[in-house]
């Protein structure tokens, strides 16, 4: 019974110092993997940060040409509206001017109508 017992505590002593041992190398597997997941995640947060500053300058690049582009546009069609107007007002002129020769032409015609019920 003795022996029994002996040998039950051997191997009893044998499996705590497997599982010990176990336990320590898990301890020592988790420790590595929690440095190289931190390392990992310091990298991709590494990576993160210059993509973002990239996307930041690339943004403000544009938004300068965008605001030039618009600029640009506003400047040209102020100039094709100018020069529409300009267009507009000769065009209008012209009309006056004809309208104002019809007139005179029919004032004049008028004019000798008149006279001619007048004599």
């Amino acid at each position: 019974m003795k022996e029994l017992v002996e040998r039950s505590q051997e191997a009893t002593n044998q499996r705590l110092g497997d599982m010990k041992e176990l336990v320590e190398r898990n301890q020592e597997a988790t420790s590595q993997l929690v440095e190289r997941n931190q390392e990992a995640t310091n990298q991709r947060l590494g990576d993160m940060k210059e993509l973002v500053e990239r996307n930041q300058e690339a943004t403000s690049q544009l938004v300068e040409r965008n605001q030039e582009a618009t600029s640009q546009l506003v400047e040209r069609n102020q100039e094709a509206t100018n020069q529409r107007l300009g267009r507009l007002e000769y065009e209008i002129k012209e009309m006056q001017n004809q309208t104002t020769s019809r007139l005179d032409k029919i004032n004049a015609r008028l004019d000798l109508l008149f006279a001619k019920k007048m004599d």
